[in-house]
């Protein structure tokens, strides 16, 4: 590692007849080697970048061997224009530190920043996105600032771990977020039935109530103890999926009598929502394919029952074709739709577009994490398209 050159040129420039220049130029040097050896052992790459008269134009004195592997690039080659055509992002870690190479070297210049530390993202010779850290001081000759001191660290692995940290916090964070509000709905899911099943069974046994009343109310119960039913499944269910305990059993499944059985159950429910429910099945086509039919059946409900929930009129189809060696079973709705922002989100646990104390449609937010994890336990794939305000289409696509 080279001497700083105007160190030595001083020193050589003042007569030497008694040889201490040269013992003063052997002592620097030895010194300023072992400090370069000290700093390169810890992985730092040691730099003095001196500043010419425009930003960018500045070259190193000195810089060590390490910059190639961090950039890519020779330390013979590396500028300070260099450094700032391959920076993507500044991040200051000093205070009054600004995120713009060209500022921070005026304020350099003018004296008002002595020292700081910043990381900066950099893309590497070969296009790799890497992070450095960047330690340094002013050097000044004369009373003037003439450029910096300092040294590089590669901290692209640490970084990189640091990502995923804050990554898995953020996740862990929404994840208790969604939790909180899974207890909070699923509370509500759970009194409002309740709430109607004891208020109804009370009333019923009411000696003036007319028979009609009686109909009405008992219909009422039993349409309660379905709700509270199909809540209590879904938690169970979503528990035998988190803990890996849920099984495939495969038998012969006719798609068209499956169908038929889930427009019976939600034939009223659309009827009392003004909604058009049908069924499209194919003619001819009273296969059977080999597959869980309880699972399948509960992909193919739970797509139907949310795109009953979310359309306020128009109509609500399902129904299959055949593709191939595949059978491609399908949902489609002319409801709300779902935004650009909750697409992503959609399949996630406990998720739903209307959380919060305004949230106009019940439910627990399980139902598509069921038939996504149950489509895909089943070998098929589980798809959707959608525009917000008018309507979804979701696609169950099963090889058979």
């Amino acid at each position: 590692m080279p001497v700083e050159k105007n160190v030595r040129e001083d020193l050589m420039s003042k007569p030497d007849p008694s040889g201490t220049v040269q013992k003063k130029i052997a002592l620097v040097s030895g010194i300023t080697d072992r400090l370069y050896r000290l700093i390169e052992k810890d992985e730092g790459v040691p730099f003095h970048l001196v500043y010419d008269n425009e930003s960018g134009s500045g070259h190193y004195l000195f810089i060590g061997e390490g910059i190639r592997d961090i950039t890519g690039f020779e330390p013979g080659s590396f500028t300070e224009r260099t450094l700032n055509d391959i920076t993507r992002e500044v991040v200051p870690l000093s205070e009054n530190v600004p995120a713009d190479n060209c500022m921070l070297r005026n304020l350099i210049l003018q004296g008002e920043i002595q020292e700081y530390r910043i990381e900066r993202c950099i893309v590497s010779r070969s296009g790799e996105r890497k992070w450095i850290r960047e330690t340094a001081v002013q050097h000044a000759e004369s009373g003037f600032v003439t450029g910096l001191i300092g040294i590089y660290h590669d901290i692209t692995e640490k970084k990189k771990y640091s990502i995923k940290l804050e990554n898995a916090i953020r996740e862990a964070s929404e994840s208790e977020r969604l939790k909180n509000n899974f207890l909070q709905n699923i509370s509500h899911e759970v009194r409002t039935p309740l709430n109607a099943i004891v208020g109804f069974s009370a009333m019923l046994s009411e000696p003036e109530l007319d028979y009609g009343k009686k109909v009405e109310f008992a219909r009422m119960i039993n349409t309660s103890t379905d709700e509270l039913l199909n809540i209590m499944e879904n938690i169970i269910e979503i528990s035998r999926i988190d803990a890996g305990s849920e099984e495939i059993t495969v038998k012969d499944v006719k798609p068209s009598e499956l169908l038929n059985k889930i427009y019976k159950t939600f034939y009223n429910k659309a009827l009392e929502n003004n909604i058009s429910l049908e069924c499209s099945i194919p003619p001819d086509s009273e296969i059977s394919i080999p597959t869980d039919g309880y699972k399948l059946f509960q992909v193919i409900y739970n797509l139907t029952g949310n795109a009953i929930k979310f359309t306020q009129e128009g109509k609500v189809e399902f129904g299959y074709n055949i593709l191939g060696n595949n059978i491609e079973f399908y949902v489609s709705d002319t409801g709300i739709g779902i935004s650009d922002h909750d697409k992503p989100k959609i399949f996630n646990k406990f998720y739903q577009a209307d959380s919060g104390s305004t949230r106009r449609y019940a439910g627990t937010g399980l139902g598509l994490t069921i038939a996504k994890a149950y489509a895909e336990m089943l070998g098929g794939s589980l798809s959707f398209q959608s525009s917000e305000g008018e309507g979804s289409v979701f696609r169950f696509t099963l090889p058979f």
